[in-house]
């Protein structure tokens, strides 16, 4: 079995704005030391690893809201004439979450400063939404069985409270098995058959490829009208200011297994599951220089499985037995086991009694129509 799949995404200035989308965003209100909300104050959002940046101005009520943000770890700044900046130096966007960012400002000179270092709460309070965020610690660390086929991104929504069951049998909160819908990067890559997550992986990148997702299971909006009881929300990896990458191969080979109990020799299982990742800014000498504007992400995963015999022992009809001959059926010690015609069933006491079949042959005229039509299709001879 082979099987390759390469994802080359490539995150440019601009945006797109799609109906499922994967972005987040920030809100919340700014404020003074008595409570009363400072209007007009400017704010400024800078992706940590991209630089790039998002401007908003709160309101007259001093409320603002900064949509459209890609999944990834933001620093907030907060300026109003007459107050200290107001600096949040961490602060988690996950997938198509809200996330709130509420700031109270400090009388003094915008030359002045308040640094806030700590990790900023990441608790949902906006809307009646249920998500689970799997951030991209547990999406890179998680250990993903390469059992017969690639690692399935959706192997990792088990860490979700609500979903239960796998593969055709995943369900997401309290809807029906299957009735779930998943998107990348704002597009469905559900296969609208049956909810199988093996083929449903097949539109997905590599899991590599992926930064976190969020499995909702309550209260999303209704633009995601197919989700019976849930949706996932996958976010794809971008590249940044720093050249990064990564190679792999997770491999199983029958050299290091065992013997099975039962088993008199080791049959072949020789698998690999193996790629690398390339990400870092659009860079071409005395040409073009995309470090905090342009960006490159390319990987690629390669999947070979080898797989012998089994050493399970099966009895399979020799020739001859499609044409009804059973002279050479015996059982372990050699001994021919009788064919009985079926025809011939009377009643003995208790019980019934047949007459075995004259020489253990079946003749041709007894087989049934049906029978006979597949013969002719398989052409045993």
């Amino acid at each position: 079995m082979r099987i390759a799949r390469t994802a080359v995404l490539l995150f440019l200035a601009c945006s797109f704005v799609m109906a499922q989308t994967e972005r987040g965003n920030i809100t919340g209100i700014v404020t003074d030391p008595t409570g009363a909300s400072v209007a007009g104050a400017e704010l400024s959002i800078t992706h940590r690893d991209t630089n790039a940046m998002a401007k908003a101005v709160t309101t007259a009520t001093g409320e603002y809201n900064v949509p459209n943000l890609l999944p990834g770890v933001y620093r907030v700044e907060i300026a109003a004439t007459g107050f200290k900046r107001f600096v949040q130096q961490t602060m988690v966007v996950s997938a198509a979450t809200t996330v709130r960012l509420d700031a109270q400002l400090t009388l003094g000179a915008v030359t002045e400063q308040i640094e806030v270092t700590a990790l900023a709460t990441t608790i949902q309070t906006d809307n009646a939404k249920v998500s689970t965020q799997v951030q991209n610690k547990l999406v890179d660390e998680l250990p993903l069985v390469v059992g017969g086929a690639m690692r399935s991104p959706f192997n990792l929504v088990a860490v979700a409270a609500e979903a239960r069951g796998s593969g055709q049998r995943l369900a997401l909160g309290g809807g029906q098995v299957a009735a779930w819908d998943a998107t990348l990067d704002g597009y469905s890559v559900g296969t609208n058959r049956s909810g199988d997550t093996d083929e449903a992986a097949l539109n997905t990148p590599s899991v590599e490829s992926l930064t976190e997702f969020t499995v909702d299971t309550n209260g999303f909006k209704a633009e995601y009208g197919q989700s019976g009881g849930g949706t996932m929300t996958f976010a794809s990896k971008s590249g940044t200011n720093q050249l990064h990458g990564s190679v792999y191969d997770f491999l199983r080979n029958d050299a290091m297994d065992a013997r099975g109990f039962f088993a008199k020799t080791r049959s072949v299982y020789r698998q690999n599951d193996f790629g690398f990742t390339a990400a870092g800014p659009v860079y071409i000498p005395k040409v073009y220089d995309g470090r905090n504007k342009t960006f490159f992400f390319v990987s690629f995963e390669g999947f070979r499985n080898r797989v012998g015999g089994n050493d399970a022992i099966f009895s399979v009809p020799t020739p001859e037995m499609y044409r009804g001959d059973f002279t050479n059926w015996v059982d372990a010690t050699g001994r021919r086991l009788p064919i009985y015609d079926p025809a011939t069933t009377t009643a003995s006491g208790a019980s019934f009694v047949r007459t075995p079949f004259a020489g253990n042959i079946i003749p041709a005229a007894r087989f049934a129509n049906f029978s006979k039509a597949v013969l002719n299709i398989v052409n045993i001879r």
